[in-house]
């Protein structure tokens, strides 16, 4: 039974103050410092030599190697609630920690870490006496929440498939084993392990291909292992796939079920299915084989949501026609096969390729492309957690949820979601990017666009700010009409003015008075209020249609709007134009979500 260590905030208090002279550092180094010396009964003096005092080159921050149980510990501590903070050392580890720690022996020499030398040192020295390694990330928070962090996940995923690093280095297995420790959240279970999950595939035949560090099996698998690897894993099976549920491009959901209710009436044969569909592809991290069957750790699909959803739909829908049917349909998945190509691979960057390659029938937009990135990740996470929305990072999956699913994430809202191309426009629109807006294809291509747009910093704040302004742009429309109605000018050219328009408004709300107070209003839902819209409607005609006819006064514009030449209004130079009208009549300054 592993020992629970509690460490009290008057604990770390009293030894930041006895100690620090003698050890700099910060509050967290001291949570580590007790933690170790209660956990694995150790004095000060050795607790110290194992514990980092403001370097965390690796991800890490402390370690102890314990002879008894043959354990390595690698720990990271953050005294908070807030298991997000684990980001940023758990992806150096991912990074680099793992190849600096166990790999090449160049990063030793360079390192200036003394917490680095020394545990390099101690894995060297004790190699042989080392059966485990492992990880554990100990906060203040719910570890609940943080087993179910899709941002932690995908990087324990990651961390998990750069094992055989430590395996290289030790020539041997080793088990790696990652874990979410709560120093004071337990109920009654404290140290939260995440089990993987593991599909045994009975062989009749199997093609390989492999190299180094990519593999590849081509196989027939059962819906049956289909449909039970979606039923158990949910919408995390798709993670690894760029889109959810679209048509696949083989058949189509009709055509696939039709084709199964004919082979369950016994008017066709299951092979017929097989030569129907042109198969699924799927990634694991590990793959085992023993001559008769094939083991899948932790499996995604890569391609075929169409046909795992549709499949499902079929088994739900024929298990409540008659009580009988059940095992018919079980026995029915046994017999259907599907050709599968699973693929291993240790580079994150080729597997995203392969995703690509293999979701090629169906057009790939950009933002599809940048779905399971780790601020994506991040940003559903916020949505979800703070205000109970849904981001629909990857296309279609809104669509794909059972409000018993959207209840299961604690979703409030089931019709609406925050979609990852609109607030990337939303985000260019309060940069002021006019001209970037309506290139949104690019912003997602280009990585410093991209990163510019959506700045890890935005990761900090309230979302309620970003929802507010995210709003907006549903009522755009009536922003621009309602300028058109009330202006002496007639607005030929009102449709081109929509993106300048749109970063007006945005400037315009974010230098209310009262802007904090519509932050805590309107921030929580993508409902539309009618106050909220009557509220952009008078910044619209007592602001914006002032700062457009002052600004196309300027015998430039004047010039364009007379010759019919519009394209003046999608450029940033024009925004800023209208903004220096608009600090002149109305005090604006350019406002961020920052600030």
């Amino acid at each position: 039974m592993s020992t629970i260590v509690l460490i009290e905030n008057k604990e770390i208090n009293g030894a930041y103050k006895q100690l620090s002279n003698q050890y700099k550092g910060r509050k967290d180094n001291y949570f580590a410092l007790l933690y170790l010396m209660k956990k694995f009964k150790i004095t000060l003096e050795e607790a110290s030599s194992y514990v980092s005092f403001g370097e965390n080159e690796c991800g890490i921050d402390a370690f102890y190697h314990d002879r008894t149980t043959r354990n390595l510990y690698l720990f990271q501590f953050k005294w908070s609630e807030d298991h997000l903070l684990f980001r940023d050392p758990l992806q150096r580890l991912v990074d680099d920690g793992l190849e600096r720690i166990f790999g090449n022996s160049l990063w030793y020499h360079q390192s200036q870490s003394q917490l680095l030398i020394r545990l390099t040192t101690c894995i060297t020295e004790n190699s042989s006496i080392i059966d485990r390694v492992l990880i554990h990330f100990v906060f203040n928070g719910d570890p609940i929440k943080a087993e179910q962090s899709k941002v932690l996940d995908l990087l324990r995923e990651r961390l998990e498939s750069k094992k055989y690093i430590i395996d290289r280095y030790f020539g041997r297995q080793i088990d790696m084993i990652f874990q979410v420790i709560s120093n004071e959240k337990t109920l009654g279970h404290p140290f939260l392990r995440k089990q993987s999950a593991v599909y045994t595939v009975e062989l009749d035949s199997l093609l390989k291909v492999a190299n180094q560090n990519n593999e590849l099996v081509v196989t027939f698998v059962s819906l049956d292992i289909l449909h039970k690897m979606y039923s158990d894993l949910g919408e995390k099976f798709f993670e690894k796939n760029i889109r959810s549920g679209l048509d696949d491009g083989k058949m189509t959901n009709s055509e696939i079920k039709k084709s199964l209710q004919r082979i369950l009436a016994n008017k066709e044969p299951s092979e017929y299915f097989t030569f129907y569909h042109n198969g699924v592809a799927l990634t694991a991290q590990e793959l085992a084989f023993d001559g008769q069957s094939l083991k899948m750790t932790e499996p995604r699909l890569l391609n075929g949501a169409q046909t795992v959803k549709t499949v499902k739909q079929f088994v739900e829908e024929e298990n409540k026609k008659q009580v009988d049917n059940k095992n018919k349909v079980q026995e029915l998945l046994n017999r259907i096969k599907v050709m599968t190509r699973i693929v291993r691979s240790r580079e994150e960057e080729f597997l995203k390729r392969v995703t690509i390659n293999n979701n090629r029938q169906n057009p790939i937009m950009p933002w599809n492309l940048r779905a399971n990135e780790i601020v994506q990740l991040q940003l559903e996470e916020q949505f979800r957690d703070k205000l109970g929305i849904y981001y629909e990072r990857r296309e279609n999956s809104l669509t794909n949820l059972t409000n018993e699913d959207l209840e299961d994430m604690n979703i409030t809202t089931h019709t609406k979601a925050i979609e990852i191309r609109k607030l990337a426009q939303t985000l260019l629109a309060l940069h002021g990017e006019v001209d970037k807006i309506s290139q949104i294809k690019e912003v997602f291509e280009n990585e410093r666009w991209y990163n510019d747009t959506f700045r890890k910093e935005y990761l900090d704040i309230d979302p309620r700010r970003l929802v507010l302004l995210y709003k907006i742009q549903y009522r755009m429309p009536t922003i621009v009409k309602e300028i058109q109605y009330i202006s002496y000018e007639r607005y030929d050219h009102s449709g081109k003015l929509r993106n300048l328009v749109w970063c007006l408004a945005i400037q315009g709300i974010m230098n209310e008075d009262k802007f904090d107070s519509y932050v805590q209003t309107y921030g929580n839902s993508l409902n539309i209020e009618a106050n909220f819209n009557i509220m952009l409607k008078n910044i619209a005609s007592m602001k914006i249609r002032f700062i457009l006819k002052d600004t196309f006064y300027d015998s430039r514009y004047s010039e364009y709007l007379n010759q019919s030449k519009y394209s003046f209004l999608k450029t940033k130079a024009t925004y800023n134009d209208c903004m220096q009208v608009a600090r002149r009549k109305f005090g604006w300054d350019k406002k961020d979500l920052l600030m």
